[in-house]
């Protein structure tokens, strides 16, 4: 996350956006406020120059902001960066300031709740649980989740944010300056550093921040809609189509196919491969004498043939399991490794 600086910026984020109750006789944006913003403004800060990518155009934009943030708290003026570069003349940069008159009606704008012609109330959307358990769940859950919760904190529901860990709450509904999660995340001791390193867990962005900072600002209200259970067996990330393909389905035992051969089958692998020989009207070879079987065994597994002792040991030995133990030796042994290992190498 980049370091915010700006003091300013840290107030706003920090005082959230909530409604306040409309005034009917309080400016509305189109028909009071974008005429003033369109003659003092728009040659800075209109959909196409936006200087510190702040447009002035909609409504929208304002809430939006630019790089210091939202530009408006609608009910709240004296929080509004908007309004205080106004009045302090700092804005507009070049040009006609505005009079004392005209700020007093983008004043008066803000405080009725920053509303467009013919609304009632502020419909910009709110920040929801859900929005901010997203970006919880990305950035924070390996800490704070199933698996571990460090310092007692558990972050995956807003009960358990609201009782918090050793430290106390996680966050004070409405107020998100006295809030520990919002004070841990500015201070960039959330996620910490040298875990961002070793779980390739990016800190939050100024966006993410703000979101957060406003759910809390705005009481950290809880959504009316159940949440979705997520597991093995019921994710929406996960489509039906998904969950068939082969790799994440389950194996299933095959049904050994009956072959004519049947005194060749010693498994049910033999059965398998007779099946397709069969059908191409062959079978599978006859058996291999005891020198041939110990020669491809070599050959297959230490990528030499065997000497001329070792033939005549193995020949020699009248052990039913000679040939288990034969191939359990070159397991173990190093010839065995450096074989294999050349693909590995190829590979790499």
């Amino acid at each position: 996350m980049r370091p915010i600086q700006n003091v300013s910026l840290i107030a706003l984020l920090l005082c959230g956006s909530i409604p306040a109750a409309e005034d009917p006789k309080a400016p509305r944006f189109e028909s009071g406020i974008q005429p003033l913003f369109r003659a003092k403004c728009f040659a800075c800060h209109d959909s196409k120059s936006q200087r510190a990518n702040l447009s002035l155009e909609t409504r929208d934009d304002l809430l939006k902001g630019g790089k210091s943030g939202a530009a408006i708290v609608p009910g709240k003026p004296v929080d509004s960066l908007l309004l205080t570069m106004l009045t302090s003349g700092k804005m507009p940069m070049g040009g006609e300031k505005l009079s004392a008159s005209e700020i007093e009606t983008v004043r008066k704008w803000i405080e009725g709740g920053a509303l467009r012609d013919a609304e009632d109330k502020l419909t910009a959307k709110l920040v929801t649980e859900r929005e901010v358990h997203a970006i919880l769940s990305a950035k924070c859950w390996v800490c704070h989740g199933r698996t571990e919760q460090k310092a007692g904190l558990d972050l995956r529901t807003r009960a358990a944010i609201l009782k918090g860990g050793k430290s106390g709450p996680a966050i004070l509904p409405g107020k998100p300056s006295e809030s520990l999660l919002i004070k841990r995340i500015t201070a960039q001791e959330m996620p910490p550093p040298k875990l961002q390193e070793q779980f390739s867990v990016r800190g939050l962005t100024d966006s993410e921040l703000e979101k957060i900072t406003q759910w809390i600002a705005a009481g950290a209200l809880a959504d009316n809609e159940k949440p979705v259970e997520v597991n093995a067996s019921a994710d929406p990330m996960v489509t039906e189509k998904d969950r068939a393909f082969w790799a994440f389905t389950a194996p299933q035992r095959g049904t050994v196919p009956n072959v004519q051969a049947q005194a060749r089958v010693r498994n049910p692998i033999d059965a398998f491969l007779l099946e397709k020989l069969e059908a191409k009207g062959t079978s599978l070879s006859g058996d291999a004498d005891r020198r041939t079987l110990m020669r491809r065994a070599y050959l297959d597994l230490a990528g030499l043939p065997p000497t001329p002792e070792e033939v005549h040991a193995y020949l020699a030995d009248g052990n039913p399991k000679a040939y288990e133990q034969m191939i359990d030796k070159l397991l173990a042994s190093p010839r065995y490794g450096e074989r294999w290992a050349r693909f590995w190498l190829d590979a790499v």
